[in-house]
């Protein structure tokens, strides 16, 4: 319960927050699938992998980009199946921050549709 309270209570501190706790699950994620790929690696060991040091790296871009599983073209089975989960990772954390960044956006333009902003002139004739 006081975890939820806790994330309830950093969550209402506004759209930064949001931001932080998505980057933090996207890092969170990275990390998952980094974990996920080491031990798919001890199992059936990828040949063309130079070193353990690739790892990360091939899972970034398959977390940033989808297309960029190809490079897991010549991998053996199981490595391309963590590349797979790895873009499916990608995706989920992508389109929750383009959701979050689009509803940014249409809020702040609500808000200048309403009409309540600040203005700083003066000396100024509104002819309506």
């Amino acid at each position: 319960m006081r975890l939820s309270y806790g994330i309830d209570n950093f969550m209402s501190r506004g759209s930064s927050s949001i931001f932080l706790a998505l980057l933090a699950l996207f890092l969170i994620g990275f990390l998952i699938m980094v974990c996920i790929r080491i031990i798919a690696n001890a199992f059936i060991p990828d040949e063309t992998l130079g070193s353990l040091f690739e790892i990360p790296w091939r899972v970034y871009v398959a977390v940033l980009e989808g297309s960029a599983a190809e490079t897991d073209g010549d991998s053996n089975w199981l490595a391309k199946l963590t590349s797979i989960l790895g873009v499916l990772v990608g995706l989920i954390l992508f389109s929750s921050m383009v959701a979050f960044i689009t509803s940014v956006f249409e809020a702040k333009l609500d808000e200048l549709r309403r009409g309540r902003s600040l203005v700083l002139e003066n000396d100024h004739t509104l002819i309506l």
